[in-house]
């Protein structure tokens, strides 16, 4: 079977049509991965975050318009996610001058 471009599956898989959704997934998750482990530098936490992608871009795939590549939009959508998560990491962390202070006393070199 052929599976054609990526703007012929996404239509497919808007479509209904569950093996074209399957390749387009199968295309873009690689990229995707990669550009989430550039990002967030540990490999669990990118396999983590492709599979959300990948999650979003299938739920979201009535909406694209086709104002650009597949991959673009797909993109998009990992990007965002991606930058949510690392801001949601630096909140969580909080850093004050009395820890970083305390932190370098002790002893820790994470800086």
């Amino acid at each position: 079977m052929k599976l054609g471009t990526d703007a012929d599956l996404i239509e497919a898989a808007r479509a209904g049509d569950g093996p074209a959704l399957t390749a387009l997934i199968e295309r873009l998750r690689d990229e995707i991965y990669r550009l989430s482990l550039r990002m967030l530098w540990h490999p669990e936490d990118a396999a983590d975050a492709t599979q959300e992608i990948l999650f979003k871009v299938v739920t979201s795939i009535a909406r694209f318009r086709g104002e650009s590549s597949v991959r673009t939009w797909a993109f998009r959508i990992a990007t965002n996610h991606l930058l949510n998560i690392r801001r949601s990491r630096v909140e969580e962390q909080s850093l004050t001058f009395e820890a970083f202070a305390r932190d370098l006393a002790d002893g820790n070199r994470r800086y």
